[in-house]
């Protein structure tokens, strides 16, 4: 820009110019500038995550048709961590699973999908394992609470992960993604579960209860 204005004062245009002119010249020649890094500078909105290829953040019968289009079906598990999800059951990475839909506040729009493995084998081995594989597939971890029991000094692994569950935390573009084990001593069962958060979704359901909140105070 500055190149451009120090070129035309060298040059005998100017001189024919009038000084209206030529003010106009230059307001032209900044704006177009302006728009161009207007345009450049342009945020982007974050995107929704995204499971099985399904993007979350959309009503919760929709996700849930297109999971059956993946062979996921609608069921009902014995112990239901939240009466208010919606299950489905099926397969991921190999592994049988059930999928819990969840939605916050009154949207029901899904802001996180949690995959309860079942039937995992030696799952307190395997969990190193499904971590290097998760890691490969999500990038190094921005959080991890992964140990080596055996140097705690616990009776059994149970007796450790009742108290202090394995987690770790992934970054995506558009939300998190979870990996816990823990154990459950009233169900005597290990809970393997791969948590996804989508964050536009968190977020305007945050909002939500803010402004219902709001709205009760100045009802008061």
């Amino acid at each position: 820009m500055k190149y451009l204005i120090h070129s035309l004062l060298r040059t005998d245009l100017v001189v024919s110019l009038s000084r209206f002119g030529f003010a106009l010249l230059v307001l032209s020649c900044c704006f177009a500038t302006t728009a161009a890094e207007a345009q450049t500078t342009e945020i982007l909105p974050e995107k929704h995550l995204e499971f099985r290829g399904i993007s979350l953040g959309q009503p919760r019968d929709a996700f849930a048709d297109s999971l059956r289009t993946k062979g996921y079906e609608i069921t009902t598990p014995q112990h239901p961590t939240s009466s208010s999800s919606v299950w489905m059951k099926g397969r991921y990475d190999s592994f049988h699973c059930l999928l819990e839909l969840s939605a916050s506040g009154n949207t029901q729009i899904v802001d996180s999908v949690t995959v309860w493995f079942q039937d995992v084998n030696n799952p307190v081995g395997n969990y190193r394992v499904l971590r290097g594989f998760y890691t490969r597939r999500y990038g190094q971890p921005v959080a991890d609470n992964f140990y080596n029991i055996a140097e705690l000094g616990y009776a059994s692994p149970e007796e450790q992960l009742a108290s202090d569950s394995y987690a770790t935390l992934f970054s995506l573009d558009g939300g998190t993604v979870t990996m816990r084990l823990s154990y459950d001593p009233k169900e005597k069962a290990y809970k393997y579960s791969l948590l996804f958060v989508d964050h536009q979704s968190t977020e305007k359901a945050a909002e939500q209860i803010s402004d219902n909140s709001n709205h009760i105070d100045e009802e008061w």
